[in-house]
């Protein structure tokens, strides 16, 4: 059985590996799973603590089970958005001028075309 304090390594690699992501990627895909590593990393400490500390209560369960549910709702905002760039024949590249607004017409143009 792994200890607490394996965890918290395991949870700090993933958060490098996370924070490595977000600052030397330039596609918008690889910053988004970066940012979802992130967010694993804490979720993995929130897990252990909760389980070492109080192992008697249910609600932690549930807050756990509520942030992986943003998780996946981020990635399908972002597989969104990155479908809609394939399907442009381009790829965001983030040391553009102003992608966001680039993005927002695409948004738009595809909401316009239904």
């Amino acid at each position: 059985m792994l200890s607490l304090k394996n965890y918290l390594y395991i949870s700090t690699i993933i958060f490098c590996l996370g924070i490595f992501g977000v600052l030397f990627r330039r596609k918008f895909l690889n910053k988004l799973i970066s940012s979802s590593l992130i967010a694993l990393s804490a979720i993995i400490n929130f897990v252990s603590f909760s389980y070492f500390l109080y192992p008697e209560k249910i609600f932690q369960l549930t807050l756990i089970i509520f942030m992986i549910g943003l998780i996946i709702m981020q990635f399908a905002i972002g597989f969104f958005v990155y479908y809609l760039v394939i399907k442009e024949g381009k790829d965001i590249d983030l040391k553009r001028r102003d992608p966001f607004l680039e993005l927002n017409l695409k948004i738009a143009n595809f909401f316009r075309r239904k």
